[in-house]
């Protein structure tokens, strides 16, 4: 491996590969800093690109055609997330990513936050349950600021949000907490298998060190016989049957919904039901309040101005008798099963759509039964379709989303929700899920 340090920055030449936002966020923060930059890009790209270009000294290698020879002039390459790296060229040891150089320059309390499933929604709320005044914390990586950004704001603390693809090449990255939500089949397009996407999930508290603090399901642990890859405190989410060490804490819930936690063979309410916000998912709370006792924070919680982000669950209020709720965050099918279960079934109709990511969501669609109404739009909805009408669950195949509402609204009954949860990405129909639950909004506030 190369390793990455300040010093190697100047002696080596450093390659950039892509130059989206991240790759140009890259760009800008290595320019004062190195005296050698190449950029691998496609050559239109280059064209579009130069006026922001001409500011840096970097050398310009075309891809496809120029990247081998990229490969080998530069010692470290930095590729964007996005971009699916060779085998062969990892072997060499030069490749790292952006979160290895922020770990250079960060000197910020960082709590780093990963899973299939809640991540944006825990992010969130704890950054602003830890922002005061005079201890600022912002959302950074997916949300919020750029990871390089991150570095340079005046914040005390950042809360980042972290992607598989972002995580599965970083060799140096040791968040103070590294938060593991929970994990399901997700991204087998890219991974390939879930154990490489567990892996690389894995890397957010690989390199962590001692008095850092990882934070994973108990479920995980017990998958790997509670033996993980990380030199931080384990911190437990959820109850096990097994025997945990008495080294590891364990926050879960008890049956009349307050936090406790066990350490030791001894148990302590960590939070009371009553300071338990219904905003979010019971889950997604755990979480929060073990991060927050590992930073001495709990006191932080508060009922008062919290809010989910945009299109996760969000009640769009109710027209002619029938609810409406933007859960276009929703991109795997474990999310809209979880949001099914805030509603009653037998009066639900869920819009179900966008693209399975290498993932047989088939094998959940049993798990619909029971609902009013499956309403399936989009590239997949033939083979949605199909899961739904094998299971004898009502159901119906449209080719938009305009045309999967129209079909829902003419079918719902008075108290009736129309969940528009679709379990999938959203890159059929739309360029993101923001662009999807904005469009879908649209449509019920328009009508």
């Amino acid at each position: 491996m190369v390793t990455l340090s300040r010093s190697s920055l100047n002696s080596k030449k450093i390659g950039i590969w892509g130059l989206g936002v991240s790759g140009q966020k890259l760009l800008n923060f290595l320019a004062p800093r190195t005296e050698s930059i190449a950029i691998l890009e496609k050559p239109n790209i280059f064209v579009s690109h130069a006026p922001i270009l001409a500011q840096y000294s970097h050398q310009c290698f075309k891809d496809p055609d120029e990247r081998s020879q990229f490969f080998n002039a530069c010692d470290i390459i930095i590729p964007s997330p996005g971009i699916a790296v060779d085998a062969s060229l990892l072997q060499t040891g030069k490749v790292h990513s952006e979160l290895d150089l922020f770990a250079l320059f960060n000197q910020k309390t960082t709590i780093a936050i990963t899973g299939s499933l809640g991540k944006t929604s825990i992010t969130t709320l704890l950054a602003r349950l830890l922002d005061e005044p005079e201890y600022i914390a912002i959302t950074g990586g997916n949300i919020g600021n750029g990871i390089i950004e991150s570095i340079q704001s005046p914040a005390n603390c950042l809360v980042l949000e972290l992607s598989s693809f972002q995580l599965e090449y970083t060799q140096q990255f040791f968040p103070d907490i590294a938060i593991i939500t929970n994990i399901y089949e997700n991204h087998l397009d890219r991974h390939k298998t879930l154990e490489n996407y567990i892996q690389a999930k894995l890397n957010i508290i690989r390199n962590q060190k001692a008095g850092q603090y990882a934070i994973i399901p108990a479920t995980l642990a017990e998958q790997y016989d509670f033996i993980m890859p990380t030199k931080g405190t384990l911190v437990l989410c959820g109850k096990t049957k097994l025997d945990t060490p008495d080294a590891m804490v364990q926050i879960c819930t008890e049956a009349d919904g307050s936090i406790i936690l066990r350490q030791h063979g001894k148990s302590r309410t960590l939070l009371p039901a009553c300071q338990v916000s219904q905003i979010s998912f019971p889950q997604n709370w755990v979480i929060i309040a073990a991060a927050l006792h590992c930073l001495n924070k709990v006191d932080c919680i508060t009922q008062g101005g919290l809010q989910l982000p945009e299109h996760r669950m969000e009640d769009l209020g109710e027209y002619n008798g029938i609810r409406y709720i933007n859960d276009s965050k929703s991109t795997v099918m474990q999310a809209t099963l979880a949001a099914l279960q805030r509603y009653s079934p037998k009066s639900t109709i869920v819009l179900l759509g966008g693209l399975s990511k290498g993932v047989d969501r088939t094998q959940l669609i049993p798990l619909l039964a029971g609902v009013a109404h499956v309403a399936c739009f989009g590239h997949e909805a033939p083979l949605l379709l199909a899961a739904c009408q094998t299971h004898g669950i009502s159901s119906s195949q449209h080719d938009t989303l305009d045309a999967a509402l129209a079909h829902a609204q003419s079918h719902a009954q008075i108290g009736a929700t129309i969940l528009f949860s679709p379990g999938g990405s959203s890159y059929d129909l739309f360029e993101s899920y923001q662009a999807r639950g904005a469009y879908f909004k649209q449509l019920v506030l328009s009508r």
